[in-house]
């Protein structure tokens, strides 16, 4: 009866081990492009952009498509682009400005959005960044164009005054 159930306890401790193989990985376990947007353009004036800019409003057939900007809205924005192919990028701040996520309609099976780096080509990845270039260059152009001083367009190192 011991060996029965020093074996049984052996068996548990064998299957917690296997199946928990991946805890120590902290979130949700989706994964995230991560591609960092490394642009001079304050976080926050991209962020404003995209919550008043029209032409990148996410259209009503996809608003159920969130991935994090429900959970985190200041920290996480959807910008849709309409031109082929009809996309939408989840744009995350706080620490580095990144690109988290690409939608792609054609792969709504897997949920629609694309986080896995894997998944993504190297031409792909190319194609997806001269894209989000073009719309930071538009915002940068927008904003100068309204007369914003570069205090607001640009990030403001703020330690700048202490490095010699």
């Amino acid at each position: 009866m011991k060996k029965i159930l020093e074996l049984l306890i052996l068996f548990c401790a064998a299957v917690f081990l296997v199946g928990c193989r991946d805890l120590y990985r902290a979130g949700s376990g989706i994964q995230y492009l991560r591609y960092p947007i490394e642009d001079r353009l304050d976080p926050t004036l991209i962020m404003n952009y995209i919550d008043t800019a029209k032409a990148y409003q996410v259209p009503k057939e996809w608003e159920s498509f969130h991935l994090l900007d429900d959970l985190a809205p200041e920290d996480n924005k959807r910008a849709y682009f309409s031109d082929p192919p009809r996309e939408m990028y989840l744009i995350s701040v706080g620490g580095m400005t990144r690109l988290s996520a690409v939608f792609d309609p054609n792969q709504i099976q897997k949920g629609g959005w694309i986080g896995n780096p894997d998944e993504v080509s190297k031409e792909e990845k190319n194609r997806i960044m001269n894209r989000l270039a073009a719309f930071l260059d538009k915002i940068e152009t927008e904003a100068k164009q309204q007369g914003l001083p570069d205090s607001v367009i640009y990030f403001q190192d703020p330690f700048r005054h202490f490095k010699k």
